[in-house]
């Protein structure tokens, strides 16, 4: 099986403890999500991510389809990265 890596890097005009303060906050993640997607966090969460957290979600997917998925925070390094992973992931099941 093929693993994929996305990186991505963007510049924003805001200090580098401004933005840790905002992305570390796993709240916000309804903010920066497209609104068509229906994000939901489905966990309580902290106002700061630490390693060995787990978040649920629930989004829909086009064409709709809604998925509930976990993810688990690994390795924290403020105010520089945090690495998140999935752990698992559940679709709707249809009944005929």
């Amino acid at each position: 099986m093929k693993v994929y890596r996305l990186e991505h890097t963007q510049v924003i005009a805001i200090d580098l403890e401004t933005a840790w303060e905002f992305f570390s906050n796993p709240r916000n993640l309804e903010q920066i999500t497209p609104p068509q997607l229906n994000f939901h966090i489905q966990t309580s969460v902290p106002e700061r991510v630490y390693t060995g957290l787990i978040i649920g979600y629930r989004v829909r997917l086009p064409p709709g389809v809604p998925v509930t998925w976990w993810t688990e925070i690994k390795h924290v390094d403020p105010p520089h990265r945090f690495v998140d992973e999935p752990v698992g992931w559940a679709l709707p099941v249809v009944v005929p």
